[in-house]
């Protein structure tokens, strides 16, 4: 599985998600080493959307994180900080339908 391969991709999930007025964190991070992007499934980097002037890493709260952002009406990305106020921000989380049972659903055991 690739997260964010495409402009298509992007715009389905912020058609369909984030356009709704809400920031939404993406699963990309800069934490390691500031200025290299990665995605936190080690996956590969190969595409970006980012809004104008970003990232733009706001020293005061250290922006490491990638995100949807309420203010921009075109799906492009910002990197953000995790202030309190961040912390209750909903999530994308993708994954692959597993071919041999395209129905199950994973006990408590197997998440362990």
């Amino acid at each position: 599985m690739q997260l964010w391969t495409s402009q298509g991709e992007n715009d389905f999930v912020y058609q369909n998600v984030a356009q709704q007025g809400v920031d939404i964190w993406l699963g990309g991070t800069d934490e390691v080493v500031e200025g290299t992007w990665r995605w936190v499934t080690n996956e590969s980097w190969s595409f970006s959307y980012w809004f104008p002037g970003n990232p733009d890493d706001d020293a005061e709260i250290g922006q490491d994180y990638l995100a949807f952002t309420s203010f921009d009406t075109m799906g492009r990305w910002d990197d953000a900080g995790l202030p309190s106020s961040d912390m209750t921000r909903p999530f994308i989380c993708e994954w692959e339908r597993q071919p041999s049972s395209p129905t199950a659903v994973p006990t408590m055991t197997e998440w362990a």
